[in-house]
């Protein structure tokens, strides 16, 4: 998180728009909502990420996928839903 961010106390959540090759890397990422001092944080925590591929039929798969980041400065006592924070 930037520092700015973390003076100002800037908490929230951003969620990414991703495509995934079918080797497991990201393709495409796009910030669909969240702040902007903490969007780019969690652009670079997902392009650090390899993803499992999808098969069907044997055929290894691009597909697409949201990202939710819940990102705050200090403890939470956020507890997400893991059916809404990733979507393929």
């Amino acid at each position: 998180m930037p520092a700015l961010a973390q003076h100002l106390r800037i908490s929230g959540q951003v969620v990414l728009a991703i495509l995934v090759n079918p080797a497991g890397s990201l393709e495409c990422i796009k910030v669909l909502s969240g702040h902007p001092l903490l969007s780019d944080s969690a652009v670079q925590a997902a392009k650090a990420w390899k993803f499992k591929p999808i098969q069907e039929q044997g055929k290894v798969l691009a597909f697409c996928g949201l990202l939710v980041f819940h990102i705050t400065t200090g403890s939470s006592d956020h507890t997400p839903d893991p059916c809404l924070c990733a979507h393929w």
